[in-house]
């Protein structure tokens, strides 16, 4: 099987490509396959089901645990990032409201010191809260040795972090300026783990866990209905995303499995 191993910024480019090329076909009418009728002129259709094919098998579904690039692809469909890249190279907020900055006083004027704030009343699937305490585990955990992060590239040089008393900022401290900071945490490839999933289980033992091919537990548009490696990945709408409207079902099919007839 042919793997993908170039730079983690070229995937991340692709990633946010083909992501925005997936939600908006899967959104629009359900015979957009179909050239007499997509090129009708109406709303999107709420609903209907997009199906993909992957050209590889994912090693893992959970964020910063693998560099392949369909992995990444099925992440950024089950998890919510602080910051979203889009197709023209801009960074816009994603669970996070604003992008800091010198001016807005997110950023300090060394680059040191950073400050994200998260939009209130998120939730993960289970219903359970999404907060700072879960970007401030999920630093900790891809710098822990026990856990094969895929990318340890400036969260390594956080010394510390302080999450604010509402639970709602978490503002780190860097052991040297680094202006690319705010970049690392960019798309469901660094999207947040859920704390109160994972807290329990040790770092080494993650990556054997059932959640690492059919996470039961996550935050973006869509949420894993049936995991079946080697074949194929269901998945269907998340009611807890924090955009809310979203299609209601997608599926990938894995590069050994045969097409529906």
């Amino acid at each position: 099987m042919l793997k993908k191993t170039g730079p983690r910024s070229l995937m991340l480019a692709c990633f946010i490509f083909v992501g925005l090329l997936l939600v908006l076909g899967a959104c629009g009418p359900p015979s957009i396959g179909n050239p007499s009728l997509s090129s009708s002129v109406g709303p999107p259709v709420k609903g209907g089901t997009w199906i993909d094919d992957l050209f590889e098998e994912p090693n893992s579904l959970i964020p910063n645990a693998s560099s392949e690039t369909f992995a990444g692809l099925v992440d950024q469909a089950l998890y919510a990032p602080l910051f979203v890249g889009d197709t023209s190279g801009h960074i816009t907020p994603g669970i996070a409201t604003v992008l800091p900055t010198i001016a807005n006083g997110g950023v300090s004027a060394d680059a040191k010191t950073w400050t994200f704030h998260l939009r209130p009343n998120l939730k993960w699937s289970d219903g359970m809260p999404l907060d700072a305490r879960d970007v401030d585990f999920s630093w900790r955990l891809w710098t822990n040795p026990g856990f094969p992060a895929a990318s340890t590239l400036g969260f390594n040089l956080i010394t510390r972090a302080e999450i604010s008393p509402d639970k709602l900022s978490i503002t780190f401290h860097l052991k040297r300026p680094f202006s690319p900071f705010l970049s690392v945490w960019v798309d469901g490839l660094s999207a947040p783990l859920p704390m109160h999933h994972f807290q329990s289980v040790a770092p080494d033992r993650i990556l054997n866990s059932q959640d690492n091919l059919n996470p039961s537990v996550t935050s973006g548009p869509f949420m894993m209905k049936e995991s079946n490696p080697g074949d194929h990945y269901t998945l269907v709408r998340n009611p807890m995303y924090y955009r809310g409207r979203v299609c209601s079902a997608s599926a990938w099919r894995s590069p050994t499995s045969a097409p529906s007839t």
